[in-house]
């Protein structure tokens, strides 16, 4: 997680950066608390792609969202269309007598989605399967996005409003 030294090291590169920009204790303190969460080295980088992309003072959601792309360009995870190749690749292989595992989770998740493993395998209709498939696979990935760009406290906030909704059963269980 970024540390104050490094926080400030970086506002001062993009002070810097941009000389007519008023540079204050208080923009200091709002950008130290909303990127608290980066990891020094992200935010960094996301300084620098900063700089080297816009004519003005990168707001926060600007370096939030540079160090998130720089974290998933090596993140591994598949496009939609990888993902499909991998169901058919199975599907070919091994057929629905087998239960597969897939190598990432949101691939087993859009199969779920839109019906599962056996209906999958025995359909007969797999030009709209995939068209589902990649609907599936680019809202999974639409979903970690945002759970990603998501401030970790807003993250908790989100949840302790939403577990205080829930109503009890008796016994203690909740709905």
């Amino acid at each position: 997680m970024a540390t104050d030294k490094v926080i400030v090291q970086v506002m001062g590169v993009l002070a810097a950066a941009y000389p007519s920009f008023n540079l204050t204790r208080e923009t200091i303190s709002v950008y130290s608390r909303v990127l608290s969460d980066v990891p020094d080295e992200l935010l960094q980088g996301a300084a620098l792609d900063a700089v080297s992309k816009s004519r003005f003072f990168p707001t926060v959601a600007e370096l939030r969202d540079a160090a998130l792309s720089i974290k998933r360009i090596g993140s591994g995870n598949p496009s939609a269309f990888e993902g499909w190749e991998e169901v058919v690749r199975l599907i070919r292989e091994k057929g629905h007598g087998f239960l597969p595992e897939f190598s990432h989770p949101w691939i087993a998740a859009s199969v779920r989605q839109i019906g599962g493993w056996q209906r999958l395998c025995m359909s007969e209709n797999l030009v709209a399967d995939r068209a589902r498939f990649l609907e599936a696979m680019q809202d999974a990935e639409r979903r970690n996005l945002e759970a990603e760009r998501t401030l970790p406290q807003v993250r908790e906030l989100a949840l302790r409003l939403a577990s205080a909704r829930r109503p009890e059963l008796p016994g203690g269980k909740v709905t």
